[in-house]
């Protein structure tokens, strides 16, 4: 695998987040995706971890990150990553 796709989100991007999941398209590559979830709640997580299993991904992990920020969310998921390429992309982007 040599792709990871990272989705930085956090408690007010979960309206979002099922969207951005669904909107993830790289035809014939093989790749990962890393969800870094910030300042959760039990509730969010919940919900999190619900749209990720209903997902089409096969690879896919969630991280969590408590109320440190995009920045740290980010260097967290780029130390979990052992890919060559990574992508990043928000919670409420599509």
């Amino acid at each position: 695998m040599n792709l990871t796709v990272v989705v930085t989100t956090f408690d007010k991007h979960i309206k979002y987040f099922n969207r951005c999941l669904s909107s993830i398209k790289f035809p014939n590559i093989e790749f990962e995706v890393l969800v870094v979830l910030d300042r959760p709640n039990k509730d969010v997580i919940r919900k999190t971890e619900k749209i990720i299993n209903k997902s089409k991904f096969k690879n896919i992990k969630l991280l969590i990150n408590k109320k440190k920020g995009i920045s740290n969310s980010r260097n967290k998921a780029i130390k979990s990553c052992d890919t060559r390429w990574i992508t990043f992309l928000d919670g409420d982007d599509y």
